[in-house]
């Protein structure tokens, strides 16, 4: 039995958002179920490295934090005018060069990941709150709830840069003693995230459509 319960309840949390998202009266935009995938799938090997302390483990976690913050914000960016070169450039750019560091220099790679989880997180922030009418390529009966995800995908990525500065700090301070406190607390307040993007996945987008219809004259 896993020592460690709470990821394991985030894991379920995430199983559901999905389930939610996937089986909703409308499918959702598809870049919102690979993030929700990917987020399980990091937290999943997360998980397992509670219980088994694994090289193959540790290295597969370190790809999976590298890819996932650039697929998030890839994910919700494509629903907005972008132009193609800076997509792709901001898309690839960043991962490549942590992965490089990571190979070549590993000590660094939890400051690197601790600057694409903050900075990806801050830029899906800043969309979210720029309001639904930047995501011009969405459909306009779902573009509230797009912006919603794409909130809670900035807070989860934010959240996850917080906690692994907090976690190489107390390495670095008492040699990994508080770290199951620390990810505990983060899981702990991503939870609520989790539940709140719940609520927006099973809304139905007739209700939205009903308010635009409402509003028209």
């Amino acid at each position: 039995m896993l020592s460690v319960p709470f990821p394991l309840i985030t894991l379920s949390a995430l199983l559901i958002l999905l389930a939610t998202a996937l089986f909703a009266q409308k499918q959702r935009h598809a870049g919102t179920l690979r993030f929700v995938l990917a987020c399980i799938v990091l937290v999943a090997v997360s998980t397992l490295r509670w219980e088994y302390e694994s090289s193959i483990l540790r290295n597969i976690q370190s790809g999976l934090a590298i890819m996932l913050p650039p697929l998030a914000w890839h994910c919700f960016v494509s629903l907005t005018e972008i132009g193609r070169r800076r997509h792709l450039l901001l898309l690839f750019a960043p991962a490549a060069l942590a992965l490089i560091i990571r190979i070549v220099w590993p000590p660094a790679t939890d400051p690197v990941l601790f600057l694409l989880f903050a900075g990806y997180g801050c830029s899906l922030l800043r969309l979210a709150w720029r309001g639904e009418h930047r995501f011009t390529l969405s459909r306009l009966s779902e573009s509230p709830q797009t912006t919603k995800m794409a909130f809670f995908a900035g807070c989860f990525l934010c959240l996850s840069a917080l906690t692994d500065l907090a976690v190489t700090f107390d390495f670095s301070l008492t040699g990994g003693r508080l770290a199951p406190a620390i990810v505990m607390g983060f899981q702990a307040a991503l939870l609520p995230l989790i539940a709140a993007a719940i609520v927006i996945a099973g809304r139905p987008t007739a209700v939205a459509q009903a308010e635009s219809t409402a509003a028209l004259p």
